[in-house]
């Protein structure tokens, strides 16, 4: 049911509309009546009321007060206005507060009752509005990461052309890297990978994929050393902050990721680095993980080859 507070003055207006319109049948109940205005702005503060239908002209407070005090504050009761007088100023400061009705008297009940039905219709459908927002919210915070992953795959593949564009992506995903600063993007693969899909088939695969992750993601954390995500099935690109770019460091996390991805199943990654860019050009220092990667038909599984050693 939605709640309705009535204010005027004069008892014999609020007790007719209390008593005369079906109340129930529109949805609605009375949960307040006042005689002046400023008792119908404290029941308002106090009660939250779907709606007030109020009469402008109230001792102490009058009508427009009211409702402006309620935006004001920031309270969502639509407003319906009684007045007595037929004045363009009224009507136009009616609209000034967003009022939901302007009535005049005498009173005809059918009047009043068409403005609720209206007032009421336009509450639902804020309603209805106010649950699809929330529905896309929550939908949007569920489908973060994979926002977040989709910004950095075109970031490393096709780089970033404007500074402000890709300073405001970086704090909306959250993400520990500030635009003035170096990175060194590497790429991580799990070694033997054909041949572990053919005997432990695609869905066990697919979970290594996720742990492999998980682990590599875990350890960056504890050293707050950069980031991890996947642009496919055994990719893992690790994208170092610049307090990590040097090859000692990054080695010293590739060892904690190596002894625990080693302890859960037997795992064995090979990694390549690239070169430390800004960045805007960290699709540059991708494209040299990635050749560096490559080589590792030379040096065999469990290789660790920076782009700079390929020489």
């Amino acid at each position: 049911m939605l709640t309705v507070v009535l204010a005027d003055d004069d008892c014999l207006v609020t007790e007719i509309l209390h008593e005369s319109i079906p109340w129930a049948e529109l949805g609605m109940q009375v949960v307040g009546i006042a005689d002046h205005g400023k008792k119908a702005l404290d029941l308002c503060l106090d009660l939250r009321p779907d709606i007030l239908v109020t009469d402008i002209q109230m001792p102490f407070c009058n009508g427009l007060e009211v409702a402006l005090e309620l935006m004001e504050q920031d309270i969502p009761t639509k407003i319906i206005l009684i007045s007595g007088v037929q004045d363009f100023d009224y009507a136009r400061l009616a609209l000034n507060v967003k009022a939901a009705g302007y009535i005049l008297k005498p009173i005809q009940l059918k009047e009043v009752i068409s403005v609720l039905k209206k007032a009421r219709d336009a509450i639902e459908m804020e309603f209805q509005r106010e649950q699809v927002i929330q529905r896309l919210t929550s939908q949007l915070s569920e489908n973060m990461s994979l926002m977040r992953d989709k910004f950095l795959t075109n970031l490393i593949v096709e780089g970033m052309e404007s500074d402000d564009e890709l300073q405001e992506r970086l704090v909306y995903f959250n993400l520990p890297f500030a635009i003035t600063q170096d990175i060194t993007v590497a790429v991580a693969k799990m070694d033997e990978y054909e041949h572990r899909v053919r005997k432990e088939g695609v869905e066990r695969v697919q979970f290594f994929n996720f742990s492999i992750r998980n682990i590599i993601e875990q350890t960056l954390n504890n050293f707050q050393a950069g980031i991890c995500f996947s642009t496919k099935d055994n990719e893992f690109v690790i994208i170092f902050g610049e307090e990590y770019g040097s090859e000692e460091k990054m080695n010293q996390i590739f060892e904690g990721i190596e002894h625990l991805l080693i302890n859960f199943g037997d795992i064995s990654l090979s990694i390549g680095i690239g070169n430390c860019v800004s960045v805007k050009k960290a699709n540059l220092s991708y494209s040299c993980a990635c050749s560096a990667i490559s080589y590792k038909f030379y040096t065999g599984s469990n290789s660790i080859i920076h782009i700079n050693d390929i020489s």
